[in-house]
Formats: structure tokens, sequence, C-alpha cells
């Protein structure tokens, strides 16, 4: 055979699957670069989202510090509603309800600290968020409440804190030997010696009579 006539029949044949297959291969290049770009753009409005939320975050620290009240709901409520979804909302939500607490604002420490236990937030965060809403039930008089909430959850790495708030809920109650079991399962996962060790155990003491 002439090797132009070999040539021109291979031509022929690509031709022939270029027609048959040619609009599945554009389609998926068009494809391919759209989720290139998609998946930039994405990046890209979390990466924003994430530096907005942090800017937010940095004026609620400053609002804390100048023991602004009004300032310090208003920039969680746009954490929590605006950016939920980024880790500063969690630790936002957790830095504004110790304040509003302090300040007298229980209500909205209260919603503060319910909103973290609801949300998405690592467990570390959401167990800080039920010890202090616990802490705040005690403070106003709330025992049963803040039993409830010791024993919902995992408390993994927060058992000694956990015994101890549910000891002084106990204490309130008015039951010393529900309350001297639970600062010994405190006492129990501590080390010994610890400055927080021997506040418990003089705790303890004080209940049981000791010295």
């Amino acid at each position: 055979m002439e090797p132009h006539l070999a040539e021109d029949e291979e031509l022929q044949k690509l031709k022939q699957w270029w027609k048959k297959n040619g609009n599945s291969i554009i389609i998926g290049i068009v494809l391919g670069l759209s989720g290139i770009v998609g998946f930039n753009g994405w990046n890209s409005y979390v990466q924003n989202r994430s530096e907005s939320a942090a800017g937010i975050y940095a004026q609620l620290r400053k609002a804390v510090e100048a023991d602004s009240v009004d300032s310090v709901a208003q920039l969680s409520t746009e954490l929590t509603e605006d950016f939920a979804a980024t880790p500063y909302s969690a630790s936002g939500a957790l830095i504004a309800a110790a304040h509003q607490f302090s300040s007298g604002e229980v209500e909205s420490a209260r919603k503060l600290l319910n909103w973290v236990l609801a949300s998405d937030s690592v467990e570390p965060l959401k167990q800080t968020a039920r010890l202090r809403l616990g802490w705040l039930e005690l403070a106003e008089s709330n025992a049963d409440r803040t039993l409830q909430l010791v024993s919902e959850g995992d408390q993994t790495g927060f058992e000694a804190f956990f015994a101890e708030l549910a000891a002084e809920a106990n204490l309130q109650k008015g039951s010393m030997k529900a309350a001297i079991e639970n600062y010994d399962r405190a006492l129990a996962v501590l080390a010994e010696n610890s400055e927080y060790t021997l506040i418990l155990q003089a705790k303890r003491n004080a209940i049981a009579g000791e010295n």
C-alpha cells in the first residue's frame, strides 16, 4: 500500500472516532475545568468567611476587655448567627457567656451556652459549655438541672470537673453522702498533691467533718 493511502485511511479512522467521541471529551474537559474553578472558588469563600469571623472575634475580645455589655451581645450574636460554621463562633460564645454572666445578664449567658451545646463544635468546647452552664444553673439554685447536665454527654478529660460540679449540686440539695461520693470520684482521677486536689480534699473533709 502506498504510504499516502495508509495515511488517508488512518485520517479517516481518526475523523470517524472524533465524530463519535469528540463531544464527550469536550464535555469532560469543560466539567473538569468547572470543577477546578468551583473548588478554588469555594476555598476562597471559606477563607474569606474565616477571616471575617476572626475579625469579629477580635472585636468581641476587645468588647469584653472594655466591659461593654451591648457590644458583647451584638458581636456574639453576629458570630453565632452569621458565622456559625467557623471555629470562632463557639469560642466567641463561651467568652461572651462568661462576660454576660458576670455582668448579671444570666439569660443571655444561658442562651449562649445552650447554643454551643446544640452546635457542631468540637467536643472539648461543648464539654466546657456544659460545665459552665451547670455552674450557672447552680448559682441560680437549679441543682436538679445541674445534675441533669452532668449526666449528659461525654466527660472524657473532664471527669474531675464534672464530679466536683455534681458534688456541689448534691450539697445544695442537702445530700451530703452523694456530695462526698462525688468528691471522692473527682479525687480518684486527680494527681496527688496538686493544688486542685488539695482544694477538693479540703471541701470533701469539711463536709465529712474530717481534719
